[in-house]
């Protein structure tokens, strides 16, 4: 016999749905929404913004540290400079002049010697294979910022012009008789409208050839135009066509200058980005190490021919 099926009553439901279900153990716990407390302070919490405007001021003060290091680095070596034989009876002089890449912007910060192209010149010059018997006298006289007419000499700017870098440089006994100057170029000149491509490679030209006439062994690289593209389409096209016509320049004046390895956005040699800082518009120090190699192999015939002259003047018959 059958037990016939009760309804449940109201009184039986309630207990029911009072009664809390069994919570099996893989089944998730429901997060518990916050209280109006906890939003209201999610909301004006000031820690996260107080941890970027620390973090802000922090990359900003050590950027400046990095900078006035660097300044006083090449300041505190610009008169002794950096050599590779100090003993050496017969010294020979290198300078080097221009914009951020001469001064060394990217490399690493060094207090005891030469930042820049200049110190890693001089430990490149260092190698047997290149067969130096006297002593080189690299000084690093670039300056942060400056564009290629800042490096005009006197004979090539405006007559009410003021003193120029070059006069600065050449009219200081110091650097007047040095040797060989290198000379880096260009890369600040998109940021002064009145200096398009083409003033930009007379103002280079003015320069190289007064140096040259100075008696001096003239090298000149194109311009580093790696990761422009922040800068926009006009400045990408504009220090592209700087390169263009730099190059035929060179090309067609190597009485004049000497072409130093191609540092511009179609030469594959400088395209790995360790080559270059975070910026992606200075080298690092490894391509400042590279670059310093790549001139010191191309440099070592005429090095070799300015130490034999040097020691034909010196021999007294």
């Amino acid at each position: 016999m059958t037990t016939p099926h009760k309804r449940p009553t109201r009184a039986s439901a309630k207990r029911e749905a009072d009664t809390p279900s069994p919570r099996s153990k893989s089944s998730p716990r429901k997060p518990r929404p916050p209280s109006p407390r906890q939003s209201i302070l999610a909301r004006t919490n000031p820690l996260p913004i107080i941890q970027a405007y620390a973090a802000a001021v922090i990359t900003y003060l050590t950027s400046c540290v990095y900078l006035y290091g660097l300044i006083f680095s090449n300041w505190l070596n610009a008169k002794t400079g950096t050599q590779t034989k100090p003993y050496s009876a017969l010294k020979n002089k290198i300078v080097i002049i221009g914009d951020d890449h001469a001064f060394g912007y990217g490399d690493d910060l060094s207090v005891a010697g030469t930042s820049g192209i200049a110190g890693h010149l001089r430990r490149a010059l260092l190698g047997e294979r290149y067969n130096l018997r006297q002593s080189w006298v690299i000084h690093n006289r670039g300056a942060m910022g400056t564009t290629s007419e800042d490096w005009l000499p006197k004979n090539a700017k405006a007559p009410n012009a003021g003193r120029t870098k070059f006069e600065a440089v050449f009219e200081d006994p110091t650097y007047a008789d040095a040797d060989v100057v290198i000379v880096f170029l260009g890369s600040n000149d998109y940021r002064n409208p009145t200096l398009d491509p083409e003033s930009t490679v007379r103002n280079i030209a003015a320069t190289c050839r007064t140096l040259s006439t100075m008696g001096k062994d003239v090298w000149i690289c194109t311009i580093p135009n790696h990761n422009d593209e922040p800068k926009g389409d006009a400045v990408v096209e504009a220090n592209m066509r700087r390169n263009e016509i730099l190059g035929l320049w060179i090309q067609s004046n190597q009485e004049i200058v000497k072409p130093g390895p191609p540092l511009d956005a179609l030469s594959y040699d400088f395209r790995h980005k360790s080559f270059w800082t975070s910026d992606g518009q200075h080298f690092s120090a490894k391509g400042y190490r590279k670059l310093a190699k790549d001139l010191a192999d191309l440099m070592r015939t005429s090095l070799v021919k300015r130490e034999f002259a040097r020691l034909s003047k010196s021999v007294k018959f």
